[in-house]
Formats: C-alpha cells, structure tokens, sequence
C-alpha cells in the first residue's frame, strides 16, 4: 500500500484479475469515474474507473515514453484521499505513484513526512517528485540498475509540467 496511509481500501490489478486487498467501502465522492475502457488514463476499480486530470496526464505522457505501467494498485485513505500505484515494466524495484489529496496544504504535510531526505537515504532508494495544486507523482527507484528510468521519467515530468494547471 501506499506510503502514509492508514484504514485503506486497496485494489490490486494483474492482467485481467481483480483483488481486493481490504474491503471496508468503495471510493468515496470526490474524484471522477467515468465509464470508459481501463488503460486510456484511467485507473480500474472493479467495474468502475478512476479518472482525474494528472492521471491522464501521467498515462499521456507514459505512454509518449513508451513507459508500460503495470500491477495497478489504489488506495483511499478515510479522509478521501486516494494513491494510484504503478510498476514500471512490472519491476517492483521502479515504481510510480499518483497522490490526489483533498487540499494542497495536506499534499505538503503527507509528502514531506512520507519522502523526507533522510527516509532517502536510509532506504537507498532515488525518489522523484513533481508536485501540482492537490496532486503529486513520485517515482522511486532501487536496486543495481535504480537509473534505469531516468531519462524517460524527466521527459514524463517535463511534459507534465509545461500543461496548463489541473
């Protein structure tokens, strides 16, 4: 699950399976979830998918990259905030996170205490942030090959930065 969050309800995705890793509710109000098809930028929850503007940017710009997004897996926090967890290629030692949160504020305070410095280093990971209104997208990477991706997750966020504000 992700980091900082308590009491979730999470979801799982590998291929064409679903399964519900806590099931204490459904996604609360407050994000979009439209019916359209799962990987257009958009995040299946059962029958339903989540869809707001940074997650498809994010999609957009992967998929721009060349970047396969894998092992879905989201979580909402009691407060409604919500994670969508990504694998690049499957590889648990790259992997990407989408936080929506309610205020921009609660992004700040949840970021800084879940990626500080000092967890950076201790845990040898190389942590990527880019940070927009109540949104953020963090990729960590670790293990011997932790530059991997690099290149292709600063043209990602630089795509992403130059869009107009979400």
């Amino acid at each position: 699950m992700a980091l900082g969050f308590s009491g979730c309800h999470a979801v799982t995705m590998q291929g064409d399976k679903q399964q519900d890793v806590l099931k204490d509710g459904a996604l609360r109000a407050g994000f979009s979830l439209p019916e359209s098809t799962a990987g257009q930028g958009g995040s299946l929850r059962g029958d339903m998918e989540i869809s707001t503007p940074m997650l498809q940017s994010l999609w957009n710009a992967c998929a721009k990259q060349k970047l396969k997004l894998t092992n879905e897996m989201i979580a909402q926090d009691l407060d409604g905030n919500l994670s969508v967890r990504y694998y690049i290629a499957g590889d648990p030692n790259h992997y990407i996170i989408l936080y929506e949160y309610q205020t921009a504020q609660e992004r700040k305070e949840q970021l800084r205490k879940a990626y500080s410095a000092k967890a950076a280093l201790i845990s040898d990971q190389t942590i990527t942030r880019l940070e927009r209104g109540n949104s953020a997208i963090v990729y960590v990477s670790s293990g011997s090959k932790r530059d991997k991706y690099t290149g292709q997750i600063s043209a990602v966020f630089a795509q992403i930065s130059k869009e107009p504000a979400l």
